[in-house]
């Protein structure tokens, strides 16, 4: 019997889009924008993607490591996305 429900898609499609967004905040360059705010703001979200993306090495909750196996992704395969 499954007991797959769609919340659990959901909670799925969630850490997907998490995944999406901190990938695409890794790969923005923060120089092209003029507007010193903004592009402080970008370079603060480009560290803090790189951050989640690679220097995290736990298995806590929102952890990287715990997001793909909650939606059972391998870990080398998202890094592998954010550098190309």
């Amino acid at each position: 019997m499954n007991n797959y429900t769609e919340e659990d898609e959901g909670f799925k499609q969630l850490w997907r889009h998490v995944i999406r967004q901190a990938i695409l905040d890794y790969q923005k360059d923060p120089e092209v924008n003029s507007n010193p705010h903004v592009r402080s703001r970008l370079i603060a979200r480009k560290r803090s993607a790189k951050q989640w993306l690679f220097e995290s090495t736990k298995d806590q909750i929102g952890s990287l490591r715990w997001t793909c196996n909650v939606i059972d992704v391998k870990i080398n395969y998202v890094r592998s996305l954010a550098v190309i």
